[in-house]
């Protein structure tokens, strides 16, 4: 009887060290629950959920091989459980198996194909597929291709005439760790949406996503893009299971779709950020020489070196390499405002650039929270209802939380309210957007005050239904921004027939018009007096609202999209060198760093020295310099200043994290230069470039090396695999001692930084890490 009542308590689940274990567990006391799965075990063997939480245990141990071990009895009893075969790909990417891991996660995504985090996973391997096993690679292809039309130029299906590319990088990746898009990723969504269903196209539309870490633009299917837009806008909870799914499909495109197969003079038109991706503009010279396509860049703003303080330190210095970048590569400039076109000339300006002539693309469009039928996006009242709007009066002020915005200011004003008018007469001040940049200052004066806190409420990830009902029931929107490229909460606020009260700087009268209220940024007895007008004047307001209706007429998307695809195809490819085969010049006695910029001041002639990399074989630069990939890596130079006599280039190297590498480095076609780098060794070579080459206007220098060892940086899971190192180079003619000593004393001290032409009244910048 014993014997038949532990049966019966076993077929009910009810294994007592399977309990224990299960407990150990979720107080995370790992090698206790190993050892009640063990005894577990040993009542029952077949059991594959007990195997499966004894795989965890040992993984969390730190012991991912016998983790395998535990996850393949597992699915020896219980195959087809698309988790287990998840769990098992972590534990053979523990080991370093990344091509048996990326096996395991298709295996979990064949029994499952909406399992989010075994396609999130495959797209983590993405740098790596290049090296799985051609059969391993097509099936992870094919299952791309059963849900997507390809053609095998890989392109979608259906498209003909001209080419154009839109590069949506930032909103796509944007999309891999958020939901709700802010304004730029808004106006990627609206023009690409609008030109996927504009009927009749007569050029070939493709949607792109450079990646990163395999350097190569993917394609975006468009009806994957729409799904997905659609989906975003929809709410804001990331584990909806719908936007899991949609990811899902999401990842699988970039980590095994196609890649852009570019055409002949194409226009790859960039309608977002770049500046941190570090070898975009590698790649965008690689395409002009190869095909000589036209790179145009759409820019909202130049805020982060017209205005820095606004900015983080980390996104003024990318932005800086970007913006110089842009000035070379771009064979025209799209901006979103007068304002902003006067921006950039003055950035060209100060960078020492003719000012580029954009072409102007107004955003005064419908947003996509304001369609023409009312009904449908639903009337969001759920949310009005939730926070007892729907009862309380109150003013909306869309936007990031972040510096420039001036939400510190908005809460000021509140304050000044609630002061002279008391809590009961003051309406709420309802804040939509997500936290970004610099916003400590306004949280800590929201903190400190409890009665603001009554009457400030802080929303996010906020649908479109609900943003939309939020508009229709507000007394008027407040956005007292310091800085801005276009501002589309003034336009989406018109477009609702609301009243913005605005600043009357950069191109926020452009986006207001004559049907914003203005105020002065430097007063805020100003903002008091209009926020009270329009507060307690009814009838100001509702006239105000009524010559909105009357009088606003916001354009379509589509007419905004086919401004941008006239004014890209307008653009030609840049004057004198129309495929990007010349390379830049190089000064004679100026130092070029490879490395990651890190500067946050810019100077006439200012210049990265990542753009003298040339071809595929470089990683992105790094706060030192830049690794090479696969062995070889070529760097391209003309020396700027005339002369008949022989320069000496000095070129730094570094040696691989790990391991003892052999090098050769050409110069053009002459002897090679060979040596041997311990790990991490340092060293300058001195190459020398012949009159002829200088004559001949171009400087070609071929590294090659057998190192090979992984990047340092193991801890924050980057497996890349690097060759050699490059610190930067140094050009001087032979004869000029005084110019090599300079150098010499610069390395020795390590201050090459003060040979890269920086004015000597600018601040020096952190030095590099080793």
């Amino acid at each position: 009887m014993r014997i038949a009542g532990r049966l019966l308590r076993l077929r009910r689940g009810k294994n007592p060290a399977f309990r224990l274990g299960n407990r150990a567990r979720d107080l995370r006391r790992w090698e206790e629950a190993a050892g009640h799965y063990q005894k577990a075990l040993a009542i029952e063997p077949e059991r594959a959920a007990i195997w499966v939480q004894y795989g965890h245990a040992l993984k969390e141990m730190g012991d991912p091989a016998a983790a395998e071990r535990a996850y393949r009895r597992a699915l020896a009893v219980a195959p087809d459980l698309a988790d287990t075969h998840l769990q098992l790909g972590h534990a053979l990417k523990l080991q370093g198996r990344i091509e048996e891991a990326a096996a395991a996660y298709l295996a979990a995504l064949a029994l499952d194909p909406k399992l989010h985090f075994a396609s999130f996973e495959l797209f983590n391997l993405a740098w790596n597929l290049g090296k799985l096993s051609g059969s391993l690679l097509r099936r992870v292809q094919e299952t791309v291709r059963q849900k997507h039309s390809w053609n095998k130029s890989g392109n979608v299906l259906g498209n003909s005439g001209e080419m154009i590319i839109f590069d949506v990088s930032d909103l796509i990746h944007y999309f891999l760790r958020a939901r709700v898009p802010t304004g730029i990723q808004r106006v990627q969504m609206n023009v690409v949406t609008s030109l996927v269903r504009q009927p009749g196209r007569d050029f070939t539309l493709v949607i792109a996503c450079f990646m990163p870490d395999s350097d190569h633009w993917s394609v975006v299917p468009e009806g994957l893009f729409l799904d997905v837009t659609e989906l975003a806008v929809a709410g804001g909870d990331l584990d909806d299971p719908a936007w899991r799914a949609i990811l899902s499909e999401l990842y699988l495109v970039l980590a095994a779709g196609e890649t852009v197969e570019f055409r002949e003079h194409a226009a790859l038109v960039n309608m977002g950020t770049s500046w941190w991706l570090q070898n975009y503009f590698l790649m965008v010279r690689s395409i002009k020489n190869r095909y000589g396509v036209r790179y145009i860049p759409f820019v909202h703003d130049c805020i982060p070196v017209l205005a820095p303080q606004h900015c983080t330190k980390a996104l003024t210095q990318d932005f800086i390499s970007w913006l110089i970048g842009v000035f070379f590569h771009a064979d025209g400039f799209l901006v979103n405002s007068q304002a902003t076109a006067i921006d950039l000339a003055n950035a060209a300006r100060l960078l020492g650039h003719p000012a580029p002539r954009p072409t102007v693309v107004r955003l005064d469009a419908r947003p996509s929270s304001v369609p023409r039928d009312p009904g449908t996006l639903g009337n969001g009242e759920g949310l009005l209802k939730r926070y007892g709007l729907d009862r309380s009066a109150f003013v909306l002020f869309v936007s990031t939380i972040e510096s420039r915005k001036n939400h510190l200011l908005a809460f000021d004003a509140w304050l000044a309210l609630i002061r002279k008018r008391g809590l009961r007469k003051t309406p709420i001040l309802v804040c939509v957007g997500n936290p970004g940049w610099l916003v400590e200052p306004a949280m800590a004066r929201l903190a400190a005050n409890p009665p603001l806190r009554r009457k400030v409420l802080i929303l996010s990830k906020v649908s479109d239904a609900d943003l939309a009902a939020l508009y229709r029931r507000s007394l008027f929107t407040l956005y007292p921004s310091a800085y801005e490229g276009w501002g589309l909460p003034v336009t989406e606020s018109l477009c609702h027939g609301k009243v913005p009260l605005i600043t009357r700087v950069s191109s926020l009268p452009e986006a207001g018009g004559d049907f914003a209220e203005y105020f002065d940024l430097g007063s805020a007895d100003d903002l008091l007096e209009k926020l009270e007008r329009l507060i307690d004047d009814n009838a100001y307001r509702t006239t105000r609202e009524q010559e909105i209706q009357q009088h606003f007429r916001a354009r379509a998307w589509g007419d905004v999209a086919a401004e941008i695809v006239a004014g890209a195809f307008a653009q030609k490819a840049a004057a004198g060198d129309p495929n990007g085969r010349q390379p830049l010049p190089a000064a004679v006695g100026r130092y070029y760093a490879m490395a990651r910029n890190r500067e946050i001041r810019v100077w006439p002639g200012m210049i990265c020295g990542e753009m003298y990399r040339i071809g595929h074989g470089w990683w992105p630069p790094s706060d030192w310099g830049c690794w090479l990939k696969d062995g070889q890596a070529e760097i391209a130079f003309a020396v700027a200043e005339p002369g008949e006599g022989p320069c000496v280039v000095y070129l730094g190297l570094r040696g691989t994290p790990e391991n003892t590498a052999d090098y050769r480095i050409w110069v053009g076609a002459g002897r090679p230069e060979s040596g041997t780098l311990a790990a991490g060794e340092e060293r300058w070579v001195e190459l020398t470039l012949d009159p002829e080459m200088r004559r001949r206007g171009a400087v070609h220098i071929t590294l090659t090396t057998t190192g090979r060892s992984p990047i340092e940086r193991k801890e924050n899971g980057d497996r890349r695999l690097v060759t050699l190192g490059v610190v930067g180079f140094y050009v001087c003619r032979e004869e000029d001692r005084d110019a090599r000593e300079r150098f010499l004393a610069a390395q020795r001290s390590r201050r090459l930084d003060l040979l890269s032409g920086r004015p000597a009244d600018l601040p020096a910048p952190a030095l590099a890490a080793d």
